[in-house]
């Protein structure tokens, strides 16, 4: 780790806080696909650990990762 870097910055960046799969069907005409109004949910050991809509994040799901990038360009 270089240093003046955040280590909670660098596990978002290096996505290591994160370990699960994600389960569906492949699909291929994702760009029709209204995003913002898709439900989901993690399970872990059969439990139900969180559902909600992806605009809940933020408004939209690509929002956090634009904020993280625009705060990280701010500090050089």
């Amino acid at each position: 780790m270089k240093e003046g870097q955040s280590l909670p910055l660098l596990v978002v960046a290096i996505n290591v806080a994160q370990g699960g799969v994600v389960l569906g069907e492949q699909i291929t005409d994702w760009r029709g696909i209204d995003i913002e109004s898709i439900r989901g949910g993690a399970t872990h050991n059969g439990n139900v650990a969180g559902e909600g809509v992806r605009s809940d994040v933020m408004g939209h799901p690509i929002e956090p990762l634009v904020r993280l990038a625009n705060l990280l360009a701010e500090r050089g």
